[in-house]
């Protein structure tokens, strides 16, 4: 009744097999809805970033078997655009733990495909738990001015695409919490030597520096020392987090770096329900020495789909759904899961997205908490 589009071979298995194994978990605990059994049927789509058709060919088996009412995935975003479009005609939802392309699910003239396109029948079939990538910026000026207190900060973009929607988030969001954006610049793509900016910024008054770009620019922090005190922070998107050359290359002065990511790391969570899924997740797959942050994600989206389908069987008399049954009790519902309460709106992005927030410390990375990057009302 559900199914995952995964990389499940190849490069990307390592990151892949928690997350089908957090949906596996998450029927088994609900292996039963009325008189019906909850399956589970992975799909494999590697190598998804350069053959995403793969994935295509997965989506149109799986809407000839009638019994699937469902699929958490996929893990790329690349991979979504098309596969939304063919599950679309079908009605067949798709939940996704990983995505966060702006184009996905909000109109912009920047996009190459707009996110109507990717909807032939006009409803809906897309959802998805993780935040848009340019929501970042909102987040992290929240996290900065009102955890962080800092009041003045320089920005730079690396003329991205998107990267000026990011930017303009985060000054909105930081003026309105009582900061000021003190000096920004959009510098060339290829930029390797940013003392002239730095330099600039600490005139203007700047207490930190925020990188609005997805390229690893973790070199800025190494050549913030001897132009910023050794205590100024160095705000980042998700990509130096992820980065395994970052810190290296921050140097001694990596310590004070803070990046927001779009899943959160639960597993140090005191959280009963966390904590229940934690000791779950280990007894299933004791080979596992840790909890990947995007199983508790996937976890939740099965949920989603499971509760969905729950309603659609009960709204049905006890019989077997409509597939734009569960698309519309997807649509229209709260779900309550392990790192949240999600519903969603017209688009299929959740309302009430979380974005974790890290900093490097001691020379490592560590996970500092959830920031609430719901829209500011007007």
């Amino acid at each position: 009744m559900i199914a995952s589009d995964l990389p499940l071979s190849g490069a990307d298995r390592p990151s892949a097999l928690p997350i089908s194994q957090a949906i596996q978990l998450a029927v088994l605990q609900h292996s039963q809805i009325g008189r019906f059994k909850v399956v589970y049927q992975p799909s494999d789509d590697a190598p998804a970033l350069t053959a995403p058709v793969k994935g295509v060919q997965n989506v149109k088996r799986m809407i000839t078997d009638g019994r699937i009412l469902g699929v958490v995935g996929p893990y790329l975003s690349s991979s979504a655009f098309d596969q939304i479009t063919v599950a679309n005609s079908a009605s067949l939802a798709i939940v996704s733990p990983s995505n966060t392309n702006w184009c996905l699910t909000r109109p912009n003239p920047l996009c190459e495909t707009q996110p109507a396109a990717l909807r032939g029948t006009a409803t809906n079939n897309f959802f998805r738990i993780t935040a848009p990538d340019s929501i970042q910026g909102r987040s992290i000026a929240r996290f900065a001015r009102n955890t962080l207190q800092i009041k003045r900060v320089a920005a730079f973009t690396l003329h991205g695409v998107f990267e000026d929607l990011t930017l303009s988030g985060f000054t909105d969001e930081f003026r309105r919490d009582g900061g000021d954006l003190v000096y920004s610049a959009d510098l060339p793509k290829n930029t390797a030597d940013f003392q002239d900016f730095l330099k600039t910024a600490l005139s203007r008054g700047a207490e930190a520096i925020y990188a609005a770009t997805e390229q690893d620019v973790c070199q800025v922090r190494a050549q913030m020392s001897g132009i910023f005190p050794k205590d100024a922070y160095f705000l980042g998107m998700d990509v130096i987090q992820e980065s395994s050359d970052c810190i290296q290359n921050a140097g001694p002065n990596a310590d004070g770096m803070v990046a927001t990511v779009s899943v959160a790391d639960l597993a140090g969570s005191k959280d009963p329900a966390v904590n229940k899924f934690v000791v779950a997740y280990r007894n299933a797959y004791p080979h596992e020495t840790t909890v990947d942050p995007y199983a508790f994600a996937a976890y939740d989206c099965a949920l989603i789909l499971i509760d969905a389908i729950t309603q659609a069987v009960a709204a049905n008399g006890g019989g077997f759904p409509a597939r734009l049954q569960v698309v519309n009790q997807i649509a229209t519902s709260q779900f309550h899961g392990v790192a949240g309460t999600y519903s969603f709106d017209l688009n299929g992005d959740a309302v009430s997205p979380l974005m974790a927030v890290y900093q490097v410390k001691g020379g490592q990375w560590v996970y500092l908490g959830q920031i609430d990057a719901s829209p500011t009302p007007a």
